[in-house]
């Protein structure tokens, strides 16, 4: 590590750049999986661009902490060359563990919306199906594939379809 800056230093738990500074980064923070099982540093992505010149995007990896916490990241590594010759590697990183979670719960939420029996249903402002669960299946008898990139007025009762249009033209003008 030839620099680092205040961000990397608050993200990994380091006070002083000094404790980076002139260590190897593999064993500062790539040192381990996310089961936090050993990683070769021959399996060192970031070592492998370094030795190869091969940039490289990583969206979903990890980094361990100077306190030995794991830290969700995504990381882009640019070599850098002079005169033909690899110098080192620019890695710019971020925390995805907020993102994580976010699927997380989205993948939750998906899987409740997905199994109950009600009827969910969800369209876009020019009232075309984009989604139609199970109990949608169940409740009007469409599969899937019937429903999903039809008007809503398929499940609508009659009279209903003025009303609907009425609806969407107020979302479209955000009123």
């Amino acid at each position: 590590c030839t620099y680092c800056n205040a961000s990397c230093l608050r993200l990994l738990g380091y006070r002083e750049a000094a404790e980076l500074l002139d260590h190897p980064i593999h064993e500062r923070i790539h040192y381990r999986q996310r089961d936090g099982s050993e990683r070769l540093s021959s399996e060192c992505q970031i070592n492998r661009a370094c030795r190869t010149g091969e940039g490289l995007y990583v969206e979903d990896d990890v980094f361990w902490r100077k306190d030995g916490s794991r830290l969700d990241v995504e990381y882009r590594i640019s070599p850098i060359r002079e005169g033909g010759e690899i110098k080192g590697a620019v890695v710019s990183f971020s925390d995805t563990t907020v993102r994580r979670e976010e699927n997380v719960h989205r993948n939750r939420l998906a899987h409740l919306v997905e199994c109950s029996f009600d009827a969910i249903i969800s369209k876009d402002l020019d009232g075309r199906i984009t989604s139609w669960n199970r109990g949608a299946c169940e409740v009007y008898g469409y599969d899937v594939e019937e429903a999903v990139g039809q008007s809503i007025s398929l499940i609508l009762p009659g009279g209903k379809h003025e009303e609907e249009s009425e609806i969407i033209a107020a979302v479209k003008a955000g009123v």
